[in-house]
């Protein structure tokens, strides 16, 4: 659903808990989302970018905008 809400421009507040329920899945699926959209040109909306990098955080795996 988060990652049909970044396809869709849905702000991720419309997301409940979404602090609370993302997870290392949710990051692997976003990473591999802003990877297309930056071989496409296209950016991904700030909001999921944040939560991206809140996911990553220490991880050690760059993320599209930091490659």
């Amino acid at each position: 659903a988060v990652l049909k809400c970044v396809f869709t421009g849905v702000p991720l507040a419309a997301v409940a808990d979404l602090d609370a329920r993302a997870d290392g899945e949710l990051a692997v699926m976003l990473a591999g989302l802003a990877d297309e959209r930056h071989a496409a040109g296209r950016n991904m909306p700030a909001d999921a970018t944040d939560l991206l990098g809140r996911l990553t955080a220490g991880s050690g795996r760059p993320t599209a905008t930091e490659a």
